[in-house]
């Protein structure tokens, strides 16, 4: 049973080391210890570094602190970011999907567009939901 332990928390610094290196430092500590347990099955993780202008700008007063859950039960309180702005959203059974920036870049004669994309899971642990949707249907 030690074994395991140990090669849990191996796992933890090997994803955080993953983060870091990945990150250019800016994420240091993603999973925290203790994170990480033999009773681990599943670590998900994604990081995106976007330096760019919002085209519509969030208003500080609209900014809201609220619970936010994490994966281990614990909430914890986090700025969340509100706007009356319509916003592309579709549902899927289990969760939504929020398109919240469109972003258009012209580079010599090639124009892209980039957008960011949230999935919003309906329940507090779904988030296998999702993730089993994007992975088993094509062209999702």
């Amino acid at each position: 049973m030690v074994f395991v332990v140990l090669k849990a928390e191996e796992v933890r610094m090997e994803v955080n080391s993953w983060a870091l290196r990945h990150t250019n430092g800016l994420i240091k500590n993603l999973l925290p210890p203790g994170s990480v347990t033999n009773q681990t099955i599943k670590i998900y993780g994604n990081a995106l570094y976007f330096k760019g202008a919002w085209e519509n700008k969030f208003g500080k007063s609209m900014t809201i602190h609220k619970p936010f859950h994490l994966v281990n039960g614990k909430q914890v309180l986090v700025p969340f970011m509100k706007s009356y702005e319509r916003k592309y959203m579709k549902a899927y059974n289990g969760f939504k999907v929020l398109r919240i920036l469109q972003y258009r870049v012209d580079y010599k004669d090639t124009s892209r567009q980039f957008s960011m994309y949230f999935f919003l899971p309906d329940k507090k642990d779904g988030l296998d939901k999702p993730v089993e949707e994007i992975t088993s249907s094509y062209g999702f």
